[in-house]
């Protein structure tokens, strides 16, 4: 959880955003030292004809610290990339992530996450093939799934999804086993089966395994840009196995 103080969006908005800060605060830092750089920001009003560059400093300080505590603790906007829970979510909307849910109950199933995505069992190996385990820690179970990882390995050294922020529907809860189109797929004790409603345009449990709950972030809960598609629980499916 701490170390979610110090992540970067992969986003272009949030990168803007962060380097505009950096921007200023190096500015604000040798303002202090120089006044030549503190009369030009006095021009550009950045600063107030008496204002000290250390009030403001602390002001962007304090004001960076409670909006990450809020999205670290509370809610948090997720930008939707790519297309696999088309119909339901579009390219390039803005989601609120619900982070206080899962503290009060598990999640369910129908419920849209988002989540970290770590690849421990598909790092590319000879003949293109990784086995899937229910658990890393509990080897004592493992499903009877194999994923062909030749197309992606033919690209790239490791799975280029590792460490993005995904947004997928929950199918299947812990310990329990689905089938979808023949594979059966097994939830550990701590695990949830997560799959996109656009099946075909969606990297999922069908490929990697399992999803340890220890990497959700939260449950989407409000989709508020762009305006005219504001709601409140902006998928919801009843049966998010056969989509209906």
């Amino acid at each position: 959880m701490f170390s979610q103080f110090f992540e970067i969006g992969d986003n272009k908005v949030a990168l803007t955003i962060t380097i505009i800060l950096v921007l200023l605060i190096a500015l604000l830092i040798v303002s202090m030292f120089s006044k030549s750089i503190e009369k030009a920001l006095r021009t550009l009003r950045i600063l107030e004809d008496k204002e000290n560059p250390r009030e403001l400093l602390i002001w962007i300080f304090g004001i960076m610290i409670t909006i990450r505590i809020i999205h670290v603790f509370i809610v948090q906007p997720f930008i939707v990339d790519g297309d696999s829970m088309y119909p339901q979510l579009h390219n390039g909307e803005i989601l609120l992530i619900d982070k206080v849910s899962y503290k009060l109950h598990t999640p369910k199933v129908g419920d849209i996450i988002v989540f970290k995505y770590h690849d421990p069992y598909h790092k590319c190996l000879d003949g293109g093939y990784a086995a899937v385990t229910t658990s890393s820690v509990d080897k004592a179970v493992e499903t009877n799934t194999y994923v062909n990882m030749s197309e992606i390995c033919r690209t790239y050294a490791t799975d280029p999804y590792d460490n993005k922020y995904l947004v997928k529907r929950i199918v299947a809860l812990p310990s329990s086993t689905t089938t979808y189109e023949g594979k059966k797929l097994v939830a550990g004790p701590d695990q949830y089966i997560v799959m996109g409603d656009n099946r075909p345009e969606s990297y999922d449990s069908r490929s990697w395994g399992a999803l340890d709950s220890k990497y959700i972030s939260g449950r989407v809960s409000l989709r508020i840009l762009p305006i005219s598609a504001f709601k409140w629980n902006p998928a919801p499916m009843l049966d998010p196995i056969n989509l209906k």
